[in-house]
């Protein structure tokens, strides 16, 4: 089976719902089932039918999560709604803030040493000379 087919069937669709769906005709179905050359992005929209993430990249990868009855399923199985995706946005987002205060404070503690400064041996006055 290919990559194609198995998208179809993780979205429980009929070959004639797909082709009306994504409006392609039965000779690029055909193509797409046996020779595997689908866009990547049909591929991608039957798996998020089917309940699957997509996997765009490696920084937006979603691999084992899926979606379903309102809950987004982490792949260790955690499941989290609208408001935990929201709430963990806001966290991160305050998170930065209080990041961005500190790296500013620290900056203005710092003392910045403009110019070196040196000691020169003073001249010693004949009144401080003692005189044995």
């Amino acid at each position: 089976m290919t990559e194609f087919t198995d998208a179809r069937h993780g979205a429980k669709m009929t070959r004639e719902q797909v082709m009306e769906y994504f409006a392609i005709s039965k000779r690029t179905f055909q193509r797409y089932e046996t020779h595997g050359k689908t866009p990547k992005a049909i591929i991608e929209c039957l798996r998020m039918m089917g309940g699957q993430l997509p996997s765009f990249n490696t920084r937006n990868d979603f691999t084992g999560w899926s979606c379903g009855q309102g809950f987004l399923f982490s792949p260790e199985g955690d499941k989290f709604t609208s408001g935990d995706v929201r709430a963990g946005k806001l966290a991160l987002l305050e998170t930065n803030r209080l990041h961005r205060i500190e790296v500013r404070d620290r900056k203005k503690s710092t003392v910045r040493k403009s110019a070196k400064i040196y000691y020169f041996p003073l001249k010693r006055r004949e009144s401080d000379r003692q005189y044995n």
